[in-house]
């Protein structure tokens, strides 16, 4: 199934702050980054936006290195969560559709001016995106036209896909609720796609990719998974999945 163009927004009116993502070193084991602006360590780890406007955007970076000997390369699909996870955020991250800001998400496969990744897309290039209510995942897919497979290098970063977040309903009349909350996210998958008969090849993270929205912080894990994420500098050092408590600390 084809899958259909989307439209990039504005560009973005936005306040810088965190710190970069160690980058893959040249011919290291296959890795993916989470970033914010930029690939990996020309990236950010933390984003914070005055909500004060309803124009511009912010843009999260998904880029990998591949494996050895990916000789057919055809597309990616990335996967993202959030904590407190989808269906305890506020109102500004309604992104599903009905959401209060359903159509301020968008991506696309190139990056915007310049990057610190090579880019692995020809212009014959389908991609989606969309938060699925059901399994409360952010999901990007990238998919290379038929024909349009070829060789990536493993020594080489490769720019996935820019996820876009716009800033409409953050101000003013109308705004959805929550635009300065402290939230984590996470890279939950990366597959690539490696042409027939549709193989995938699918990153380990033995550390868990991440960036933070309005607050530094580092998520909290138990055996491996994310069930908290502490933000030490913020109103409360712990968010727990319950927005109503959310909700009451930062009244």
């Amino acid at each position: 199934m084809r899958r259909i163009q989307s439209t990039l927004a504005a560009a973005s009116l936005f306040m810088i702050a965190g710190v970069g993502i160690a980058p893959a070193r040249a011919g290291a084991d296959p890795v993916a980054h989470l970033s914010w602006d930029d690939c990996a360590a020309s990236g950010n780890r933390t984003r914070t936006f005055a909500c004060n406007t309803n124009l511009g955007s912010e843009a999260l970076i998904v880029s990998f290195v591949p494996p050895a000997g990916t000789n057919a390369f055809t597309g990616i699909e990335a996967r993202l969560r959030f904590w407190p996870p989808a269906a305890s955020l506020p109102a500004w991250w309604a992104l599903s559709s009905g959401g209060c800001r359903f159509n301020s998400l968008k991506a696309s496969p190139f990056p915007s001016g310049t990057s610190a990744c090579a880019s692995p897309w020809t212009s014959q290039v389908f991609w989606t995106v969309e938060l699925n209510a059901a399994t409360q995942e952010l999901r990007a897919v990238v998919d290379l036209n038929k024909g349009q497979e070829h060789g990536l290098d493993s020594a080489i970063e490769y720019h996935g896909v820019r996820i876009v977040l716009d800033h409409a309903k953050s101000w003013g009349g109308g705004a959805c609720e929550g635009c300065a909350m402290p939230v984590g996210i996470y890279l939950s998958r990366l597959a690539l796609l490696l042409g027939p008969p549709d193989p995938t090849y699918e990153y380990a993270f033995p550390e868990i990719q991440y960036v933070n929205w309005q607050c530094d912080g580092t998520p909290v894990l138990t055996a491996g998974a994310v069930t908290g994420w502490s933000f030490p500098n913020c109103a409360t050092p712990t968010l727990s999945p319950t927005w109503g408590r959310i909700h009451a600390l930062y009244r």
